[in-house]
């Protein structure tokens, strides 16, 4: 599937969250040192996207990555200039993903009437900095030793970009509701899609289904933890059921989170024959015969127990299994990640 650029909704905040977790943890990219939970994610992106963009970018439906824009200051004479910042899951990097989303990014701020984008870049971060330099950011200066951080200083490097002519008599930049209502809007968004790789090239990506009756408990956590262990440029995953129930399971909910996985926003997904034949391997959880059969499709079955109304110890047990058995999976079939950390 080609990746998609699109605004930011509530509903992406987990995935941003995840995105953003290692750069504050591990790095000086950001000066963050608390990574932001999903609730803050949710409330910046509701606060700024009223006045100023913020995107993603998903690939096969998952959120890859995003870039924003917010206030350079806060007072009056500054509204005409904005802050702006990209991150990529490592995992995805260079594939043309940070370049395409500022692309849609500027085309959309100089629709919003702003004149000046501003990006602080951590010193040293070539990679950053060659980014911002080939669309058109030049450096204008340095803050030295301005941050604290892992138990060192840090400098840190600033670019302008002008967005549009510095007029005599500019107008109030207008907020994103307006923006989005522009018949040049839909144009704006894509502006940056045709920048990015769909995939690797020379490689197709695996397909796995994990599959049961209702989608509500085994096949939710085999799924999670497979795109938690395995490089996404190698290897998917599918989740559905033969029968599937109207939520997740509120105790495998409550045992994955305890895992540092979200799946409060998960719904079942039913399994058809169209899904099945997406699939290179097809690992089933309980549904056996009901299972659509697919020639060629390779299938293998997982004989754990339901989780349904068992006590959350048993149902950490189960979470337990599943996930040793998707490590085992991933790295057999050589699908582990193990990209490093690095900036978009």
């Amino acid at each position: 599937m080609p990746a998609r650029i699109r605004p930011a909704e509530q509903r992406d905040a987990e995935a941003i969250a995840a995105i953003y977790r290692p750069f504050v943890e591990a790095t000086a990219i950001s000066f963050e040192v608390t990574p932001p939970d999903r609730a803050e994610i949710a409330r910046r992106v509701e606060e700024t996207g009223r006045t100023h963009p913020w995107l993603v970018c998903d690939v096969d439906d998952h959120v890859v990555a995003y870039a924003y824009a917010s206030a350079h200051r806060t007072r009056s004479a500054y509204q005409w200039s904005v802050d702006t910042s990209v991150y990529v899951d490592p995992r995805y990097q260079r594939r043309g993903i940070g370049r395409g989303l500022y692309t849609s990014l500027f085309g959309i701020l100089a629709a919003h009437g702003f004149r000046n984008a501003f990006a602080g870049i951590a010193l040293p971060n070539p990679a950053s900095v060659r980014l911002h330099e080939s669309l058109g950011f030049t450096a204008i200066g340095v803050y030295d030793h301005v941050g604290y951080k892992l138990g060192a200083w840090h400098s840190v490097g600033w670019w302008q970009l002008t967005l549009r002519a510095h007029s005599a008599h500019p107008a109030p930049p207008i907020d994103s509701a307006t923006v989005r209502a522009l018949p040049q809007w839909a144009s704006l968004l894509a502006a940056g899609e045709s920048l990015i790789s769909g995939g690797l090239p020379g490689k197709s990506v695996a397909r796995v289904i994990f599959a049961c009756v209702h989608n509500a408990g085994r096949s939710q956590m085999a799924a999670a933890f497979f795109r938690q262990l395995a490089d996404p440029t190698q290897a998917q995953a599918i989740s559905a059921g033969t029968n599937p129930g109207d939520r997740v399971h509120p105790v495998v909910v409550d045992v994955m989170r305890e895992a540092g996985i979200d799946i409060s926003e998960n719904r079942p997904q039913r399994l058809t024959d169209d899904v099945a034949r997406q699939a290179a391997l097809l690992i089933t959880m309980g549904c056996g015969d009901e299972c659509p059969y697919v020639p060629g499709l390779q299938r293998d079955d997982w004989p754990l127990p339901d989780p349904k109304d068992q006590p959350i110890e048993q149902v950490r047990a189960i979470r337990d299994e599943i996930r040793l058995r998707i490590s085992e999976l991933v790295n057999a079939r050589g699908w582990a990640t193990s990209a490093p950390l690095s900036s978009g």
